[in-house]
């Protein structure tokens, strides 16, 4: 049996890792990708599945998939029933946090990555975000801003074909 060896390894198809694979493997790496779930096709955005929300925070489909053993999945902002199935199961993949500092870590196993999660909504970080640490007091920042950023962040929103309103937020910066 031939032993194969990889210059690196990628964890996650998502935005992050598809990009990182692309840029690797054009310099000529050889890149191993793992992904923890299934492929998403056609058969996933079933029009057949799709019902309007009783709701516009859809409580009641909320309520299901917590009783399904998705409590915090449920919890993200674009979690309905139709694409449940882009979510883990909380009880099955279980996860702590240290004592008075929680996180709700809304998780996915499919190819792609949690952009399916997340309404295949990519935001950009701003200076907030980066700044937050030494804003309440905890320590050291990032050491880039976000205007070091702007043209990686045009790269791979190019890449990827994504695209938005402009909205002018300064706090949610519009993409290309």
């Amino acid at each position: 049996m031939s032993e194969i060896v990889y210059d690196a390894l990628v964890i996650g198809s998502g935005a992050a890792g598809s990009f990182a694979v692309k840029e690797l493997t054009a310099q000529g790496l050889q890149v191993l990708l793992l992904e923890a779930g299934p492929a998403v096709g056609p058969k996933d955005f079933d029009p057949a599945r799709k019902k309007a929300p009783a709701s516009s925070i859809n409580i009641w489909e909320r309520a299901r998939a917590t009783l399904k053993g998705q409590p915090i999945q449920a919890r993200a902002a674009f979690f309905t029933e139709r694409f449940s199935h882009f979510f883990v199961n909380d009880r099955k993949n279980p996860y702590t946090t240290p004592k008075g500092e929680p996180f709700l870590w809304i998780r996915g196993r499919q190819g792609g990555g949690r952009l399916h999660s997340f309404g295949r909504v990519l935001l950009r970080w701003t200076d907030d975000d980066f700044k937050i640490r030494s804003r309440a007091g905890k320590g050291v920042d990032w050491p880039v801003s976000y205007d070091e950023l702007v043209p990686f962040y045009d790269e791979v929103e190019a890449y990827l074909g994504l695209y938005g309103n402009k909205d002018n937020v300064a706090t949610l910066p519009d993409g290309i």
